[in-house]
C-alpha cells in the first residue's frame, strides 16, 4: 500500500461556480454553430453506481459484458461512487488490480472528457467570429478562467496562460497516480474518504487533513484540477504546453517527470510512477488510449 503521507501538497481553494457555470453553457449551448465543440456524450450519460461488496462489483461488470483484458468499445458510462468496504480484503491481487482499473476507467476517462470539452469552449469562444453571437460568452470564459485560478482580460492578454492550464493528460497517467497513491484502491484513505490521491486540505491554524470526497469522481476532478493550477505543477504544465505547440501527442513517459514535487520522495516517486506504467497492464491502457476518449489527447 502506498504510504499516503508521502503526499506534500495542500489544496487551498474550492471548487466554484458549478451551477452558474452549468447556466452559462446551457446560454452558449443554445446558439447553433455548425462547428460549435459538442458536450462529451459519456460525462453526460454516466451513471453512478454503488455497490456493497466486491461480489456484487463483479457481478456489475459482467452484466455490462466489461470484462479483462481491456476492450475500449466495451466499456459502460458507470461511475461507481465508492469502492465497497471488503475491497481490501480481496486475496486475488490480479484480480483486485483488474477491478481497480475497471471501476476507474469510465470516471478519469469522463473527467478528462469534460476538461477537454472546456478547452475546445473557449477556444471556439475567443474566435472573432463567434464572439459578436454569443451572449454572455465573456462571463462563460470568466467562470471557467476562475476554476482555473486565471485573472485578467481574459479575452486577449490571459488567453495563453488559460490555455496553459486548461488541458488534458493521459488517461494511464491519471490511472497510475490513483493505483500507487491509493494502493490499488484498498488504502484508508481511499476506502473511507473516496480519496484516491493523497490530497490534504488545511486543518487548525497550521495543520492539514486528509481531505474527504463525496465520490470517487470528485477525488480525480479536484486532481485534475489540482494538477491543472498548483503552482508545483508547473513544469508539467509546460512540457504539455510544449507538445501542444510542436502538435505532438501527450507523452505519458516525459509528462511524469513534472510529478517531481508531488511527493517529498522526488524523483524516487516519480520512478514508482514510470515502473508502474511500464507494467503490461497499464502498457494496454497507453495502446488503447487513443480510442478511449472523445477528444484527442
Amino acid at each position: 500500500m502506498c504510504p499516503m503521507s508521502t503526499t506534500h501538497h495542500t489544496v487551498r481553494w474550492a471548487l466554484v461556480g458549478f451551477v452558474t457555470l452549468g447556466a452559462l453553457l446551457g446560454t452558449v449551448a443554445a446558439q447553433v454553430y455548425e462547428d460549435h465543440p459538442a458536450q462529451p456524450a459519456r460525462a453526460a450519460q454516466m451513471q453512478t453506481i454503488r455497490v456493497e461488496n466486491v461480489t456484487e462489483l463483479q457481478a456489475l461488470f459482467e452484466s455490462h459484458a466489461y470484462a479483462w483484458p481491456l476492450k475500449p468499445d466495451a466499456m459502460p458510462s458507470l461511475a461507481l461512487e465508492a469502492f465497497p468496504p471488503d475491497f481490501a480484503t480481496l486475496a486475488n491481487i490480479e484480480l483486485k488490480k483488474s477491478l481497480f482499473v475497471r471501476a476507474m476507467l469510465p470516471i478519469v476517462v469522463a473527467e478528462l472528457d469534460r476538461v477537454a470539452y472546456q478547452r475546445k469552449l473557449v477556444d471556439f469562444l475567443w474566435r472573432p467570429d463567434a464572439l459578436t453571437d454569443i451572449k454572455d460568452y465573456r462571463a462563460v470564459v470568466s467562470t471557467i478562467a476562475q476554476r482555473y485560478r486565471v485573472r485578467g482580460d481574459l479575452p486577449s492578454n490571459q488567453r495563453g496562460n488559460l490555455m496553459w492550464r486548461l488541458d488534458s493528460l493521459p488517461v494511464a497517467m491519471v490511472l497510475a497516480q490513483a493505483a500507487l497513491e491509493s494502493g490499488w484502491g484498498t488504502s484508508k484513505y481511499a476506502l473511507e474518504n473516496n480519496n484516491l490521491f493523497g490530497v490534504y486540505t488545511p486543518h487548525g491554524n497550521s495543520g492539514r487533513t486528509i481531505k474527504q470526497y463525496a465520490s470517487l469522481r470528485d477525488s480525480v476532478r479536484d486532481y485534475l484540477s489540482t494538477v491543472n493550477t498548483h503552482p508545483a505543477y508547473q513544469d508539467l504544465r509546460a512540457l504539455r504546453a510544449g507538445m501542444r505547440i510542436q502538435n505532438q501527442a501527450l507523452d505519458t513517459n516525459i509528462l511524469v517527470q513534472g510529478l517531481v514535487k508531488y511527493s517529498e520522495r522526488g524523483e524516487d516517486y516519480v520512478d514508482d510512477v514510470l515502473r508502474m506504467l511500464r507494467g503490461s497492464l497499464f502498457m494496454q491502457i497507453q495502446r488503447a488510449e487513443p480510442t478511449l476518449t472523445s477528444a484527442a489527447i
